[in-house]
């Protein structure tokens, strides 16, 4: 958003991401021909036209689209945390019906996706299956995540199967945003009988968020 206020700019980058990212984690997919990022545009001064759709520069393939509108940056901004993070999910599926509209998409996806934010409050949780210890059938491990109002955490656990007594936890914080929170709980792994690990997504062999790991009984 240009023209907002210095001081404002990380509370607005912070609860942008939130409403974004809750939206994101309620939504459902929809068949696009093609896009797969939208970004919203937000202007301090008004434009001839109410909302602009175009291509991202240099994407041939049209894989990323912005739609623009005008904004008040001050009026937005001058509430309090949860009515400026309603705002910007009213912003964000305004903005996704008008492409869709231009496009030629159902605009229910996004509908739907924003009624299960409101319903949920502001709040995006993700995990990935239990996995057993291939070397000690009684100890198995899971990982999840979550993303709030305080920001982003994902955590490894580990169970005894027989008693049901968790017997460790470590947790960590990573930025609040949804497709990093997913990035991060890619894979538990068991290293051996006793060492366990939440493995991250990589590309080009980087990490693309923090490895967890858990070794019972050092």
């Amino acid at each position: 958003m240009d023209g907002s206020p210095g001081d404002d700019r990380p509370r607005f980058r912070r609860l942008a991401n939130l409403a974004t990212s809750c939206f994101d984690s309620c939504f459902e997919g929809l068949e696009t021909e093609y896009v797969g990022k939208v970004n919203t545009a937000l202007w301090s001064r008004p434009r001839n036209q109410a909302y602009t759709v175009v291509p991202e520069q240099n994407d041939r393939d049209d894989t990323i689209v912005t739609v623009g509108r005008a904004l008040d940056p001050t009026e937005l901004l001058d509430r309090g945390d949860d009515e400026v993070l309603a705002a910007l999910l009213d912003i964000h599926l305004d903005a996704l019906r008008q492409l869709a509209q231009q496009r030629g998409w159902s605009s229910e996806p996004f509908s739907r996706a924003a009624d299960c934010v409101r319903r949920g409050g502001w709040e995006a949780q993700a995990s990935i299956p239990e996995k057993v210890n291939r070397f000690s059938k009684d100890l198995v491990a899971w990982a999840g995540g979550l993303i709030d109002a305080s920001g982003g955490r994902i955590y490894l656990a580990v169970r005894d199967q027989s008693s049901g007594v968790e017997l460790q936890r470590v947790e960590q914080d990573v930025p609040a945003d949804w497709h990093g929170l997913r990035a991060a709980l890619h894979k538990v792994a068991w290293i051996d009988a006793r060492t366990v690990e939440l493995q991250p997504r990589q590309r080009a062999g980087v990490d693309l968020g923090p490895r967890l790991q858990i070794n019972l009984f050092a």
